[in-house]
């Protein structure tokens, strides 16, 4: 609010509120006689102009509200509310317009004459006092709405250690594909604990192929030892092991005393072999001290299922890979207590990490669209693309704010989510 032409208003605003004052003040102590019968509601009408007009002197000193409310929309309710008085639209438009204090010939002229609109009576002035208020408000949303978009960027973290983060892509949300990283003297050391691995892996893989236990293990397996060859997350690798590991006990009396013994002589393994990475050892530990109850990993669990559903159905613009990400994440949820509370922060942190990653995209786009410089896809197209990816970050962020709201680290959730939504809804009235 603080541009030329915005300043200007403001001035041109004030003087025409004491203006419209002095009118009324000189007509009624002119004519004090004839207007007794009326005096009480005249006297109503300049406490309110009064009030609207030590608004707009003081008002500006202090911040606009988080709901939008300021001063300025405060002198446009008490400006709309003269308006719908009766007496005063009869009683302004005899009423002549008077300066409220001696004027230069070129305030005296500006007044007279403001933006072409000749200012006879207080009715007159009235008038443009509104149509300069809608102006200075216009401006006032913009900047508000600046300042919210500089307020969320605040908010925003970037992703953090997870099972999955996201990119986008040629216009499409997809999986952002990381390498592992560790301390470099122990690359050989990783590198031939991999190797063994794998083999191990390989030959497990063909037993279980050729046995008769449930094909639940085997496909579990199979996953197992492909996330092991590709190399790109360690934190859904450790998770899968201990999902794997589950599986194994599970189905024991299914299995060969040697095939058990070599799965979870594997399991073992790759335990071991995801210890040597520091992004798995700080997942561990921040997962270790995170509050999460039976009734939270329920509730996760649920909010994943609905938010799987929702990103499938975007599949123009969402990568198939990532709902059937999320479906396989969902499953480690069904561990025991202590191994379902860690997964249960994986699948959060994860959610956590598409909420960011879309709002981030959701910030460029409000504010490219401010500036009109959007550009790539077409206005319409991108439009519906970042509206329906917010929409389904929204609707995962309502659905674990409950729990997200127990975790320091993810309190920026509910905030972030209400600003999303207000820069939504006015650019869908745009």
């Amino acid at each position: 609010m603080n541009n030329d032409a915005s300043s200007e208003d403001i001035k041109s605003l004030d003087l025409l509120l004491s203006g419209i004052k002095a009118g009324i003040e000189h007509d009624l102590y002119s004519h004090r006689k004839a207007r007794e019968s009326y005096w009480n509601s005249i006297s109503r009408l300049l406490l309110k102009i009064e009030a609207a007009d030590i608004s707009l002197r003081y008002g500006f000193m202090f911040p606009i509200s988080e709901d939008g409310y300021s001063p300025l929309r405060e002198i446009e309710e008490r400006f709309s509310d003269i308006f719908c008085d009766e007496f005063f639209v009869e009683f302004a438009g005899k009423c002549r317009f008077y300066g409220s204090r001696p004027l230069s010939k070129k305030e005296f002229i500006k007044l007279r004459n403001f933006e072409g609109a000749r200012l006879s009576t207080v009715l007159d002035a009235s008038k443009v006092c509104m149509k300069i208020i809608v102006r200075l408000l216009t401006v006032e949303s913009q900047v508000h709405d600046e300042n919210n978009l500089k307020n969320l960027r605040r908010m925003l973290p970037p992703q953090k250690i997870a099972p999955v983060q996201f990119d986008f892509q040629s216009g499409r949300l997809v999986l952002l594909r990381t390498r592992n990283s560790f301390e470099s003297d122990d690359y050989n050391n990783i590198a031939s604990a991999k190797e063994a691995i794998v083999a191990q892996g390989e030959r497990i893989q063909e037993y279980l192929k050729q046995s008769n236990c449930d094909r639940r293990l085997i496909e579990t397996f199979s996953i197992l030892q492909e996330q092991l060859t590709l190399d790109d997350n360690i934190i859904k690798l450790a998770l899968t092991n201990i999902t794997c590991d589950i599986m194994r006990s599970a189905c024991e009396p299914e299995l060969s005393e040697s095939v058990n013994s070599m799965i979870l002589s594997h399991t073992r393994s790759i335990e071991m072999f995801a210890a040597q990475f520091p992004d798995w050892r700080r997942f561990v530990e921040h997962a270790a001290i995170v509050s999460i109850d039976q009734a939270d990993i329920n509730r996760i669990s649920e909010a994943t299922n609905n938010l799987i559903k929702d990103l499938a159905s975007r599949h123009d613009y969402v990568d198939p890979e990532i709902p059937n990400t999320f479906s396989q994440l969902n499953e480690l949820l069904r561990a025991p207590s202590s191994a379902g509370k860690r997964a249960a922060f994986a699948v959060l942190r994860s959610i956590e990490n598409l909420i960011s990653k879309v709002f981030s995209l959701g910030a460029d786009f409000f504010d490219q669209t401010a500036q009109k410089t959007v550009d790539g896809l077409s206005t319409a197209v991108s439009k519906a693309i970042i509206v329906g990816l917010l929409t389904a970050a929204l609707g995962g962020a309502a659905q674990v704010t409950p729990v997200a709201a127990k975790i320091n680290e993810m309190t920026w959730l509910k905030n972030a989510a209400e600003l999303v939504q207000k820069q939504i809804d006015r650019m869908l009235m745009e």
